[in-house]
């Protein structure tokens, strides 16, 4: 989640002879962003399982044309709040996506979870649960200081019917009002419950993103807008109990996190996985942590990768690049080998907006690495 004036996203296929690895299942195919439909790039890329194979692909500041056709970046190119795109079968030989956003191909293209006054929504983490898609909505504002700052959390209640999911019925619930600490940057769903993993970046605590971990019973989620106004969500407490109903109560499970983060069950490996970027800014690694229970403790973190756009001598390095948002995708991993995207970005020089029309920059791609060493030197 990066202020679009400041900085461009890029996220690249990498390979390599050690822990990168081709993807070599016969069960899952490596997703490739293609730039089709006047969808011409965008960042975040959050990831939801849905029936029939499907996937839900989620993503923030996304550049779109005026036409279906359109989909080389130019004078004419939109930038909206947030944009997502259905992926065909896991199962099928080529990766095909479709995307989708509020009034295509129009002279006022829309996000498809539509601006507020005051505020724009970067969706993130999400679940699919009996015929619904729960989605978390973080509000973001404009900050003369830091560029954008956040203002609370919302969570979207969709009903999956068809494949337009411009046509799906939306509503849009408060979860969270807090301006400190933020919940859904990571969403695991459970046999009863989800857990949404929450980043303290706000007030006192901006930039420190530190992590806690809250509660959504599913019977909840299930009753928003009949018996439920909002969700409600309790924070792991310091008392290892989800019974803090504010943030200021709740224990804190990571002490370095990210704004965006993964938090996945390896059934190979029988642990849990959290993948994230390092945390401070300009940092050239995505880590690893592992733990036996989904709110720790968790082992130290592992760099996993290193980003080859910020390495010199690297045919991809860029001296003003740096990367972010390192998280994996359940449903495109396999035994101990995950997939994951990472993103990065060029700083552009005051009102300089030319380096937004390369368009070798800013769509999401992926990697594959192997868990099986990182996991067996980890310390639980």
């Amino acid at each position: 989640m990066i202020n679009i004036r400041k900085y461009v996203f890029l996220m690249l296929i990498f390979f390599s002879n050690g822990h990168a690895l081709e993807f070599e299942s016969k069960s899952c195919i490596m997703p490739f962003f293609s730039y089709k439909d006047g969808w011409q790039g965008a960042d975040a890329a959050y990831s939801i399982e849905l029936p029939r194979k499907k996937t839900l692909w989620i993503f923030q500041d996304t550049f779109v044309g005026k036409g279906k056709k359109q989909n080389i970046r130019n004078q004419e190119t939109k930038m909206i709040g947030n944009s997502i795109g259905i992926s065909s079968s896991r199962k099928e030989k080529e990766f095909n996506i479709s995307y989708f956003w509020r009034s295509m191909y129009t002279e006022q293209p829309g996000e498809f979870f539509p601006f507020k006054k005051g505020f724009k929504y970067w969706p993130a983490g999400g679940l699919y649960h009996k015929g619904y898609v729960y989605i978390t909505l973080v509000q973001v504002g404009s900050s003369e200081k830091h560029g954008f700052v956040y203002t609370g959390v919302d969570i979207a209640k969709m009903r999956v019917e068809g494949d337009d999911p411009r046509l799906w019925q939306t509503q849009i619930y408060s979860l969270s009002r807090s301006k400190v600490a933020f919940p859904g940057i990571g969403v695991v769903k459970q046999k009863n419950s989800a857990l949404f993993y929450a980043v303290r970046d706000g007030g006192k605590y901006k930039g420190e993103h530190s992590l806690l971990v809250g509660q959504i019973k599913l019977r909840d989620l299930e009753e928003l807008g009949k018996k439920n106004p909002q969700a409600k969500l309790l924070y792991l407490s310091r008392k290892s109990k989800y019974d803090a109903e504010k943030w200021t109560n709740a224990a804190v499970i990571q002490e370095k996190g990210s704004t965006e983060i993964s938090v996945h069950y390896n059934k190979e490996l029988k642990t849990w996985v959290m993948i994230h970027g390092e945390s401070q800014f300009d940092a050239k690694h995505a880590v690893v942590k592992f733990s036996p229970n989904p709110e720790g403790p968790w082992s130290s973190p592992q760099r996993i990768f290193e980003y080859p756009e910020m390495l010199k001598g690297d045919r991809k390095y860029g001296e003003k690049f740096f990367c972010y948002a390192a998280k994996a995708h359940k449903a495109f991993s396999l035994g101990t080998k995950i997939l994951l995207t990472y993103v990065c970005n060029v700083r552009l020089e005051e009102d300089d907006f030319t380096p937004l029309m390369n368009m070798d920059i800013y769509r999401p791609q992926s990697i594959i690495i192997d868990l099986k060493d990182f996991f067996s030197k980890a310390r639980l």
